[in-house]
């Protein structure tokens, strides 16, 4: 039975990824979206698993508690839809990136930008994985800013599939079930590993350079001295070197990264959000005031008490915005550390 659904997923993966974005790209943008939001309707009212999980992982939340059960399924809803949506921007990003930048992003706090980058140090601009992260690019890149964004490398990704997902020749021996070995992840099919590869180039049509995880992080530290501003996801799972902090009343794993390459180079720290707006294909990158470093003495508390500075910054945000970070609690691998 196993085997069946695996088939059925990467039958489904072929549809969207293929005959779903070639109809999409012959359509004007606006009109793309428009079929695109009636589809993640479709995809709300199917996905039970995805709104219950969601919705679980919502009430563990703070904000969980003191939302009425209206509120509580609008957020779920928001997250869902935002869920197939980022997945849609994906497929749509070749076409979308010749469009004018001001008719798809708006631009809100440049003025801390635009002053962080006079102090010459360059910016490290710390994000979470709200609405689509990944419209900070264009966002950015196409208004002339010099870009540069950390990630995990496709092979990087592969081998993290491979190394969780994988079915273990000793397990086969035994013939265990395979649902006792699942861990929230699907196995990497080739299917799956190709559907990767297309994902990776299609996000290279973004404007920005990317600098891997896993590999030396030297380009990193040089863009900062050429004063130019790296972006760093600082929640989800990417990169070993990270600390707990409380985020929005859960405990999250947070990447040291950002705050430890800012203290090191002197340069400014910008706090980072984005956010879908409406209509589907719109987002809005909110760059927030610079982070006043606190300074201990002991580098190692100095990350601490400065990443913990960070959450209490993006667990106001997912307060207010609660939708917007929802669709990471619907995926079947735990996405807080608790």
């Amino acid at each position: 039975m196993i085997f069946i659904k695996l088939l059925l997923k990467d039958f489904s993966r072929w549809i969207f990824w293929y005959p779903l974005r070639w109809f999409l790209m012959v359509w004007p943008i606006r009109w793309a979206y428009q079929i695109a939001d009636g589809m993640a309707e479709i995809v709300y009212r199917l996905n039970g698993r995805r709104k219950q999980k969601t919705r679980d992982e919502l009430l563990r939340m703070d904000l969980g508690r003191i939302l009425s059960e209206a509120e509580i399924e609008a957020i779920v809803k928001e997250g869902v839809r935002m869920f197939f949506l980022n997945q849609i921007d994906v497929l749509l990003y070749p076409k979308l990136m010749t469009e004018p930048i001001e008719s798809y992003t708006e631009l809100v706090g440049l003025a801390h930008l635009e002053k962080a980058l006079t102090e010459g140090k360059g910016v490290v601009l710390a994000h979470i994985h709200s609405g689509n992260p990944q419209m900070l690019m264009p966002a950015l890149g196409h208004r002339g800013y010099l870009l540069n964004q950390v990630g995990l490398s496709p092979e990087d990704l592969k081998a993290e599939m491979d190394s969780e997902n994988h079915i273990p020749d000793s397990l086969k021996e035994t013939q265990k079930p395979l649902k006792e070995i699942d861990n929230g992840m699907p196995p990497p099919t080739p299917m799956l590993k190709r559907v990767l590869e297309l994902m990776h180039s299609l996000e290279l049509t973004l404007p920005a350079h990317y600098i891997y995880l896993g590999k030396t992080l030297l380009p990193a530290f040089r863009c900062l001295k050429r004063n130019e501003l790296l972006a760093i996801a600082i929640d989800g799972a990417g990169g070993k070197n990270r600390i707990y902090v409380e985020l929005a009343g859960r405990k999250a794993s947070f990447s040291k990264g950002p705050v430890a390459m800012a203290l090191r180079e002197g340069a400014v720290l910008l706090p980072l959000y984005t956010k879908r707006m409406h209509p589907s294909y719109q987002h809005q990158v909110i760059l927030d005031e610079p982070l006043q470093m606190i300074k201990t003495g002991d580098p190692e508390k100095d990350i601490e008490v400065n990443t913990n500075q960070l959450a209490q910054r993006f667990s106001r945000f997912i307060s207010n915005e609660p939708g917007q970070y929802a669709r990471l609690l619907g995926y079947k691998r735990a996405f807080f550390a608790d």
